[in-house]
């Protein structure tokens, strides 16, 4: 799993397991939920065992321009990649 951080070229890499967890088993735990509404609720989970982390290489984000707002702009006016058919 990668972890990016908008606006941050670098990353965090984490090698492990994940299980997805249901709402109910997160009772015990102190949830932050950014800029909730009324109907905001919870109700699935990830639980990582990680094995190892470590910082990954940011060099690729920088070349992809990932968080360049003027490419975000430009692909969405020109999408990079053709528009899927239905049905495909």
């Amino acid at each position: 799993m990668i972890f990016l951080i908008p606006g941050h070229n670098q990353t965090v890499r984490v090698n492990g397991k994940v299980k997805v967890i249901d709402g109910s088993a997160l009772d015990d735990v102190k949830l932050e939920v950014h800029d909730p509404d009324e109907k905001a609720k919870v109700l699935q989970g990830l639980l990582l065992d990680v094995e190892e982390s470590y910082s990954h290489c940011p060099r690729t984000l920088r070349f992809s321009k990932l968080w360049d707002v003027e490419e975000i702009s430009k692909n969405l006016s020109e999408p990079p990649l053709p528009a899927k058919e239905p049905g495909i």
